[in-house]
């Protein structure tokens, strides 16, 4: 697979890096452990013995999650958790109190579901997670209904027990929440950045000539309209060099494609180190360049003429061969008031001109 068909598989897949998904499974899990923690000391200070050995137990079920947390098998701890939750709402309603919010906890299913499988790659875990999830709460909400109508369940009657225990879990239950809401947001920020920057990397590798480094043809003509625009409604003049290899095809059928592949490089690097800051190279095709300079054309000669002395005083050498080769480049400026494809067509017909003049020159 190419590199683009990977960046494009990582942008559809929404990857997050194993360490980012690990840290937060292992955040979300500490914070069940101390919230059992804190449960179970109010509840032993209030006397609820058996419940605040339940809580205790829980945060060794949550203390063993932690250490084999891990994205391969994400999917077994959520389910785990969701029983966990599940049984912690039922037991606790039942032997404690119904009117304590215990079934707050439920809220919690879907969007911790949500929050991590939006970091897998599989749609259908996803979707199975956030739908097991649902289900399960919705269930489960239902029967503490059914559990209170036929009166299975307890009421604490001692004021300051059920209000303590109402304000650890809503505390607990807000955050989470919140903890939850902020690391997805934060998913999703760091998925934008990532798909803008591949998105970036990908229009720059679409846009280079993979062998010399400049723009291609299709960069370039981007450039080109943006250019021609900005003349249009500034008048603040640019000019086009079409630059051609002398001889090529013999330097190639001479020397071998790799010779060819080396001096076109070769070129490259001194046609982008001729240039400024403003000006914008590209490999046309082949053996020829186009190069979008800024200024008159009289003034581009000038430093298209640098650029032609440069190659010529600049030989290609690769191992015991020392090749002299010359470029030929032919100049037009939008002062011609030609349009966009006038230009280049005009700098073209100078190159070949130049080429019937006898080559190695700027026309």
């Amino acid at each position: 697979m190419s590199d683009l068909e990977t960046k494009e598989a990582d942008i559809l897949s929404g990857i997050v890096p194993e360490y980012a998904l690990k840290h937060q499974m292992k955040f979300l899990l500490c914070g069940a452990c101390l919230n059992h923690l804190l449960l179970g000391v109010v509840l032993f200070i209030f006397r609820r013995y058996l419940p605040a050995v339940y809580q205790l137990g829980s945060v060794f079920f949550y203390t063993v999650l932690i250490i084999i947390a891990s994205p391969s098998n994400f999917t077994v701890l959520y389910i785990l958790t969701v029983v966990e939750v599940s049984l912690h709402v039922l037991l606790m309603h039942i032997f404690v109190g119904a009117n304590c919010s215990f079934s707050l906890y439920l809220l919690l299913i879907v969007p911790i579901g949500i929050c991590i499988s939006y970091t897998q790659y599989s749609d259908r875990t996803k979707v199975f997670l956030v739908s097991f999830g649902s289900i399960i709460a919705f269930l489960l909400y239902l029967g503490t209904f059914y559990l209170d109508s036929q009166h299975y369940t307890t009421q604490v009657t001692d004021y300051t027990v059920r209000v303590s225990l109402i304000i650890c879990n809503v505390c607990a239950v807000f955050l989470f929440l919140t903890s939850t809401t902020l690391l997805f947001v934060r998913q999703v920020q760091a998925g934008y950045v990532q798909w803008e920057n591949i998105t970036r990397s990908l229009i720059r590798e679409a846009n280079t000539d993979p062998l010399t480094g400049l723009l291609n043809r299709r960069g370039m003509q981007v450039i080109l309209s943006q250019k021609y625009a900005y003349w249009r409604k500034n008048r603040i003049p640019f000019s086009l060099v079409m630059g051609d290899i002398d001889n090529f095809k013999k330097v190639n059928d001479t020397y071998g494609h790799d010779f060819g592949d080396l001096t076109l490089v070769h070129i490259s690097s001194l046609i982008a180190d001729a240039l400024r800051s403003n000006d914008v190279a590209c490999r046309w095709g082949g053996e020829e360049f186009l190069i979008l300079i800024a200024g008159s054309s009289d003034n581009t000669k000038i430093i298209a003429e640098r650029i032609r002395q440069g190659i010529e005083s600049s030989p290609v050498c690769a191992k015991d061969v020392e090749l002299k080769v010359t470029m030929t480049f032919g100049v037009a400026g939008s002062e011609s008031g030609a349009d966009l494809e006038g230009i280049i067509r005009m700098a073209d017909q100078n190159l070949y001109f130049g080429k019937e003049q006898g080559k190695n020159c700027v026309v």
